[in-house]
């Protein structure tokens, strides 16, 4: 699975309530570059959120996240930065 099936996944979230799983759940069966290691960062209090994939520890995708009256989260916006 490559980057642009990632983002599509990552936009089809949709009111969850444990937006950690979810998120790493879209990145299941991700490889770049053969490497498949994902670390994801939050940021600005859990509204953005940044994967890092590979050795140099620059973020590949960044996630906008906005969260729902009843605690639930919904992606907003996710993008490849490089």
């Amino acid at each position: 699975m490559n980057i642009e099936q990632v983002i599509k996944n990552l936009k089809k979230i949709d009111g969850s309530r444990d937006i950690w799983r979810d998120i790493i759940k879209a990145f299941e069966g991700f490889s770049f570059n053969g490497v498949t290691e994902v670390t994801i960062e939050s940021q600005m209090d859990d509204e953005i959120v940044q994967a890092f994939i590979d050795a140099d520890e620059a973020p590949v995708i960044q996630i906008a996240l906005d969260q729902w009256a009843d605690d639930s989260y919904v992606v907003i916006d996710a993008s490849q930065l490089r």
